[in-house]
């Protein structure tokens, strides 16, 4: 009897046992299950050999033939490649309705989200209702929302993540100031046309250094697209203000800037007039080292990156928030050739300015730790000294 009765505990032990083991087995099972989504994307925890579903994102952009632009879509491209995705770019220029059908256009490509640099407020409760009728998520860089109605409606959309953007009034401070610095008096500003709210900030920091220093706006030019446009702004300033000592661009920096040295080389003015602008434009080593410029500020192409970023998050399912963010970007601002030379290394060389790693990083998927916090120090300490800090190993 008392055999039979270890034989019969012996058995329940086993049961117990087994029991146990397939119920661990099936929480396992469960919970990969749940982790993966199926065919959608898994949650922060998981591995660092995961790979994240292919999304296809559209970035909405100006050009991408001038310095800055393609700037920006030659790091967009190669950030949204290190994470397994794929870009579509559309050159949409400056006006709304063309603005307008490059965001029709990138939903027809079938782009999971979408960036866009839009030209006014005035475009994006239409670009808002189409991305929110395509179910897409977008985001906006190097602008913020200034009218009020228009930034109600804008966040209400569920597909609004947010945007990135610099602090364009101080930019424009700074360089007029570094012109006053160089003893500028008399200035030709060369900027967008009216509307354009990035331009109109940067004017405003200008206007305020202007009323500190006495500087004078005796000439305007609104309408570059090209150098040769430059060269005609400032040999027309020159033969009407003799007295002209600076040459201001609040925009169209990259594309005006060589024309503006054209004109200052061909009527004798090199060291006489001064150059400033926010936007870098190429080749700035000669013109610092030959006393032409006053300062520059710019290097901020990672803007859209940092909006993609934001939008990888959401797609992946892990948003650093639940409703809209801002992040600011730092703007590099460069007063020598020194400057210039670290500019060009650190940022435009063989290594980008942010490597396929550092942008895995940014994204909670790869990196369970990230947080808006952080992508915020990340935003907030970029220049020209992070970059050298970061890549200093890795940059010959």
């Amino acid at each position: 009897m008392k055999k039979a009765r270890k034989l019969i505990a012996l058995a329940l032990a086993c049961t117990l046992v087994l029991s146990a083991a397939l119920t661990g087995c099936g929480t396992s099972a469960a919970s990969s299950t749940s982790a993966s989504g199926g065919s959608e994307a898994q949650p922060a925890n998981s591995t660092q050999t995961a790979t994240l579903k292919k999304f296809k994102i559209g970035l909405s952009i100006w050009s991408t033939s001038d310095s800055l632009g393609k700037s920006c879509s030659d790091l967009v491209k190669s950030s949204v490649e290190a994470l397994g995705g794929e870009m579509v770019v559309d050159a949409s220029g400056l006006t709304p309705e063309k603005q307008i059908s490059s965001v029709e256009n990138l939903i027809s490509s079938g782009c999971d989200a979408l960036t866009i640099c839009p030209f006014s407020d005035s475009i994006l409760p239409k670009v808002s209702q189409l991305c929110t009728e395509a179910k897409i998520p977008f985001t906006i860089y190097f602008r913020e929302i200034h009218d009020a109605a228009v930034k109600k409606s804008v966040e209400s959309s569920p597909y609004y993540v947010g945007n990135c953007c610099e602090d364009e009034t101080t930019a424009g401070y700074n360089i007029a100031k570094a012109m006053a610095d160089k003893g500028c008096k008399k200035i030709l500003l060369i900027s967008m046309p009216r509307g354009d709210t990035t331009a109109e900030n940067r004017e405003n920091g200008i206007a305020k250094c202007l009323q500190e220093t006495g500087m004078q706006i005796v000439s305007e030019c609104r309408d570059i697209s090209q150098a040769s446009d430059a060269t005609k702004a400032v040999e027309s300033a020159i033969a009407a203000f003799p007295d002209l000592d600076g040459v201001l661009f609040a925009s169209f920096g990259p594309a005006g800037f060589g024309g503006a040295i054209q004109a200052l080389k061909q009527h004798d003015k090199i060291g006489k007039i001064y150059v400033g602008s926010v936007d870098f434009p190429n080749d700035l080593q000669e013109s610092f080292k030959n006393n032409t410029v006053a300062g520059m500020c710019g290097g901020h192409f990672a803007d859209p990156m940092f909006t993609v970023i934001m939008l990888y998050n959401r797609l992946a399912g892990t948003p650093l928030a639940d409703k809209p963010v801002t992040l600011k970007l730092n703007f590099a601002y460069l007063k020598s050739a020194t400057d210039a030379d670290n500019y060009y290394k650190y940022f435009t060389g063989s290594v980008p300015v942010y490597t396929g790693d550092e942008v895995k990083q940014m994204v909670k998927y790869y990196n369970k730790d990230m947080t808006l916090e952080k992508l915020n120090q990340i935003t907030q300490s970029y220049g020209v000294e992070d970059a050298m800090k970061r890549h200093k190993n890795l940059v010959k």
